[in-house]
């Protein structure tokens, strides 16, 4: 029996939706990190991260993602990490797997699928998304089903300085919060970092994008606002551009959509054994 959505829900989580995205942005990305959960529907964070992807409002976007996915897929493997609002995605990865080594198998189908609904909420695929999130979501595992009968691929680990905390991050480490990274086999590291370098090179228009991009996701990254006094010639990129800490962390931000889409181009193009 075909099952019919509930109008007074749909209702509701326009209500919410709509309050939710006349929000200033430092308002939006506040009520999303700290609103209780039955007022922020998975439906409601999954429509307004669509949306604010189109609107190029990425730290906002940013937020919405990191709530709606929760915890780790690494915590998760380990048994600490319960997802708020997708536990029950991650019981049907488990249904999918073999018994043996099943934490560790569902945690990477689990990743597999927070991965094709991020990047199909961002496409095509996502325009209705929220209309029928459990059976979208349920689409998106079996196609990460798919995609695991391929090798275990090699996430690439571009570093950077994380601009809200000074604390260093990897980007590699960030794909387990994060669905969208690029990956490869190990032997073609080198191949995927410079193609990720030239699609950077090619896609920034503004000159400052393009140079904190290079800086803070190749190499070693440049402190942002504080001189490291082991490394004095180091110049903080506050300093250099003239900007502050928060004007920084947007450049980077643009920077790091474009890496994004190209690690999403070279994955698609990829073929790993």
């Amino acid at each position: 029996m075909e099952h019919t959505p509930d109008p007074d829900r749909l209702t509701r989580h326009e209500a919410q939706f709509t309050a939710l995205m006349q929000m200033e942005e430092g308002d939006l990305i506040q009520h999303v990190r700290t609103a209780p959960k039955q007022n922020l529907p998975a439906e409601v964070l999954a429509r307004a991260y669509r949306e604010l992807c189109l609107a190029e409002r990425f730290v906002p976007a940013e937020a919405v993602a990191n709530r709606l996915f929760g915890a780790r897929a690494q915590d998760i493997a380990e048994g600490v990490g319960t997802p708020e609002y997708m536990r029950w995605l991650l019981v049907e990865a488990e249904k999918l797997v073999s018994r043996k080594s099943v934490w560790r198998e569902a945690a990477d189908l689990y990743q597999g699928a927070l991965r094709q609904i991020v990047r199909a909420l961002r496409g095509s695929q996502g325009a209705q998304a929220h209309t029928a999130w459990k059976a979208f979501c349920m689409h998106r595992l079996s196609d990460a089903r798919r995609e695991r009968t391929r090798q275990d691929p090699h996430v690439v680990g571009l570093e950077a300085e994380d601009p809200s905390s000074g604390e260093p991050i990897n980007l590699g480490n960030t794909a387990e919060e994060s669905p969208w990274q690029g990956s490869t086999t190990p032997d073609r590291e080198e191949e995927l970092t410079a193609f990720l370098r030239a699609r950077l090179e090619e896609g920034v228009k503004d000159p400052r994008v393009l140079e904190i991009g290079l800086d803070q996701f190749f190499g070693d990254p440049s402190p942002i606002d504080v001189a490291d006094p082991e490394q004095p010639e180091r110049v903080p990129l506050t300093e250099r551009f003239g900007l502050n800490r928060f004007q920084i962390y947007r450049l980077a931000k643009k920077a790091q959509v474009v890496l994004r889409r190209a690690a999403e181009e070279w994955t698609e193009r990829d073929s790993r054994p």
